[in-house]
């Protein structure tokens, strides 16, 4: 239960006080946090029966926009799919992407493996905006 009061706190944190030293990579930028949020109970709940184990870490952007923290756009990550899917690079293939085929966000690596290529051959192509 502490573990999720602090991922909750930070989360608010982030999103409403100008003070926190990431306030500017998501308050400044819009993020906010939906209404039922607000309440750690129903942050708790949600998080508890969505998959949330120690060592994950909570991601808007794969299901989401990246401008809201809610049960919609949010889901518990490794911290090693987390990098993965919120490089820049790996959000714009996503976003141009996402409405064709695929639903939420690929990676560069996973997009190599998809289609049997390998990772610098995906980014020239993404780099070269030569992906269709």
């Amino acid at each position: 239960m502490k573990l999720i009061y602090f991922i909750w706190g930070n989360m608010k944190q982030r999103c409403y006080n100008k003070n926190n030293k990431n306030y500017k990579w998501y308050g400044a930028k819009g993020v906010r946090v939906c209404d039922s949020w607000q309440t750690f109970a129903n942050f708790h709940k949600w998080a508890v029966n969505n998959g949330y184990k120690k060592g994950l870490h909570l991601d808007k952007d794969i299901k989401g926009n990246g401008k809201l923290y809610s049960p919609e756009s949010c889901c518990f990550v490794t911290p090693k799919k987390n990098i993965q899917y919120n490089k820049k690079i790996n959000y714009d293939i996503a976003q141009e992407i996402r409405n064709t085929y695929m639903l939420g966000c690929i990676t560069q690596w996973e997009l190599a493996k998809a289609y049997k290529m390998s990772q610098v051959n995906v980014s020239y192509i993404i780099n070269n905006k030569q992906w269709v």
